[in-house]
């Protein structure tokens, strides 16, 4: 978040010295501060899609969150950009959500389309009563995915992050022999860190293709 000191302003609230750096503390408190005006215009009658609307409307910054309500309703919101990436999986039994495909996939022994990528955005609501809803929060934004997110951080064994990185260096090809003016006898290249790996196959396979 790039805008952790304003949406303290904006509720008029004073963290104090520690939560102040917390950019997740601010995000609690503003979610926090639209639930009890929710709570005075409307009571006992909680609409969440609301208060998620207007909470994230002034969230600037990539993020995937969830949060517990106290009567039971929970959620999970991702940012209009889609900086950072959700995915979730719903079944008879349970609800989960998680940034990775994979994980989820591993965990529960389910196929690759049984997982769902929750949208830029969106949010996923799930009533104490077991009801759940994809609600569209925030006017979707240019697709701005964190490529640390594509290239360091996710399990190479999700068949999208592989395909996306075999073309991530497969694009890279043509500029890569460029730069050494084909020059292949007199190059040595490597990959670091070892999640780069698949990366540079895709470059091998695209320098076979243009050389």
């Amino acid at each position: 978040m790039v805008n952790t000191d304003e949406l303290y302003e904006h509720i008029n609230f004073d963290p104090g010295t520690f939560s102040k750096q917390s950019d997740l503390a601010a995000m609690l408190e503003v979610i926090h501060h639209f639930l009890v005006k929710e709570d005075e215009e409307n009571p006992g009658e909680l609409n969440l899609k609301s208060v998620l609307k207007k909470s994230a409307s002034l969230f600037d910054g990539g993020y995937t969150i969830g949060g517990l309500i106290g009567n039971g309703d929970s959620f999970v919101l991702r940012d209009a950009n889609g900086i950072r990436p959700a995915y979730y999986y719903v079944n008879d039994e349970v609800f989960v959500a998680a940034s990775e495909r994979a994980a989820i996939r591993t965990t529960f022994n389910v196929g690759e389309n049984e997982v769902h990528e929750l949208m830029p955005g969106n949010a996923l609501i799930i009533a104490s009563h077991g009801e759940y809803s994809v609600e569209q929060v925030l006017d979707v934004k240019e697709r701005r995915a964190c490529s640390f997110e594509r290239i360091y951080f996710s399990r190479g064994s999700d068949e999208k992050i592989y395909r996306e990185r075999i073309a991530l260096g497969h694009h890279l090809s043509k500029p890569v022999l460029e730069a050494i003016n084909y020059d292949l006898k007199n190059t040595i290249f490597s990959y670091i860190p070892n999640t780069a790996e698949i990366a540079y196959y895709g470059m091998c396979k695209g320098m076979e293709v243009k050389v």
